[in-house]
């Protein structure tokens, strides 16, 4: 299969919001105006029928006993998981600034493939974010062959993450922690 276009690089990350709506956290592309990654995020779950491949790679294949019948977002259409590509650039942001952890790792929602990255950065561990600053990552690449070629296991196939964020909200003086677990996928 052809390796889809890189859309977002260091110059031009995919920015993934973490910040309240209607009085709940939430984590999600961002739907700014200058900035709507939350569409990009929608075009690519119809782009090449991706939805409803990665809906059928879960229901029939990956999904292990006692989690959800389908992944959240078929049931949710306005909240599309955050489908990042082998080698895009991501860029972690709280709104208000307050200062965050961050983590990825393959959902517990569905079997592992053992070969493939525990989470799509190469990070070990959640990662820690100061007040004011935001995290940017790249999603990593598997080797590839001279033609661009996949030649061993990447976040791709393992497909499925799950984020955490814990943000340490000041609010009325006292530190409220929030806990947000958002969908991720890679894709290729």
């Amino acid at each position: 299969m052809a390796k889809k276009k890189i859309e977002f690089d260091a110059l031009n990350p995919l920015i993934v919001s973490i910040e309240k709506h209607n009085g709940v956290w939430d984590i999600h592309a961002s739907k700014s105006s200058a900035h709507d990654h939350h569409q990009v995020m929608k075009n690519r779950l119809k782009q090449d029928k991706l939805g409803d491949k990665i809906d059928t790679d879960y229901t029939s294949k990956r999904k292990l006993p006692g989690a959800p019948d389908h992944p959240p977002f078929v049931n949710n259409q306005d909240h599309p998981p955050i489908i990042m590509r082998e080698g895009e650039t991501v860029k972690f942001e709280c709104i208000p600034a307050y200062a965050f952890l961050i983590s990825a790792d393959r959902d517990p929602n569905v079997t592992s493939i053992a070969e493939a990255p525990d989470n799509p950065f190469a990070w070990s561990g959640a990662k820690s974010v100061p007040p004011g600053s935001t995290l940017t990552a790249t999603v990593i690449l598997p080797p590839l062959d001279a033609n661009e070629n996949a030649m061993g296991p990447g976040p791709n196939e393992q497909g499925f993450y799950k984020f955490t964020a814990t943000v340490y909200a000041e609010e009325g003086g006292k530190p409220e922690i929030v806990k947000v677990d958002p969908d991720g996928y890679c894709d290729r």
